[in-house]
């Protein structure tokens, strides 16, 4: 039996969208729920040159290899005034919306590189309720690479 298909949204979910080999997924696939991904979707959708087209799905393939927060990402779009999206941060979980200056992003690496890394945004208290549940943090920094050796 043949494996299933991927659609865009499991290339989103584990960031291995390629732009040379996926783009037509833009087009074809219904709208994204993450406001920014689904905003260069519909650019992609209303361009019709092909160097545009392909321009805009290298920005799709960058955002989603962008590590950076998907938090502060959506609210600097929100600073910027963009009327054309919904910018408001929400959760994950039970779709709640995240006030400015709180909220936290639960990332889930699997030892298995194919599986890819999950990032999902949390209310605080969904967090806390997580803490409690005996989920523990990493909160041991990476060590700097212009530290002293250690004795």
């Amino acid at each position: 039996m043949a494996a299933a298909k991927k659609e865009l949204v499991d290339f989103v979910r584990s960031r291995s969208f390629l732009a040379r080999r996926h783009a037509p997924l833009l087009d074809s696939s219904p709208p994204l729920r993450d406001p920014v991904l689904r905003l260069v979707q519909q650019d992609y959708q209303a361009a019709s040159d092909p160097e545009q087209r392909r321009a805009i799905a290298l920005r799709f393939e960058h955002l989603l290899r962008d590590e950076g927060d998907p938090l502060e990402l959506m609210r600097r779009l929100h600073a910027l005034g963009e009327s054309l999206i919904d910018v408001s941060v929400r959760s994950d979980l039970p779709d709640a919306l995240i006030a400015e200056g709180t909220g936290a992003m639960l990332q889930i690496t699997y030892r298995n590189p194919r599986k890819g890394v999950w990032k999902l945004i949390l209310t605080d208290q969904e967090a806390d309720q997580l803490a409690a549940q005996g989920w523990e943090a990493d909160t041991t920094a990476p060590p700097r690479s212009d530290a002293p050796p250690q004795p």
